[in-house]
């Protein structure tokens, strides 16, 4: 995780349930900003929405990755191709 802000990179050590993942991205939401994943190893999206980072301008079909933390996932950010 050597990329990632020390920040990020600390809260991802201390906090987090389980190891980092990825996802696609299956549909964005507006109100509220929210996004639904199809995660690794899923065969299809869940209904629920997840929170992400304020820097991420998410777009259907990103890969991202995600961390699960208190009972939820939140992106992270996008992968690039």
């Amino acid at each position: 995780m050597s990329g990632l802000n020390l920040g990020v990179q600390d809260f991802i050590e201390k906090e987090t349930e389980a190891p980092p993942d990825c996802a696609t991205v299956a549909a964005v939401m507006t109100d509220p900003p929210r996004v639904q994943l199809l995660i690794d190893g899923a065969t299809e999206a869940g209904a629920k929405g997840y929170r992400y980072l304020s820097s991420y301008a998410p777009a259907e079909g990103d890969r991202v990755f995600i961390i699960r933390t208190s009972g939820t996932i939140i992106v992270i950010g996008g992968l690039a191709e």
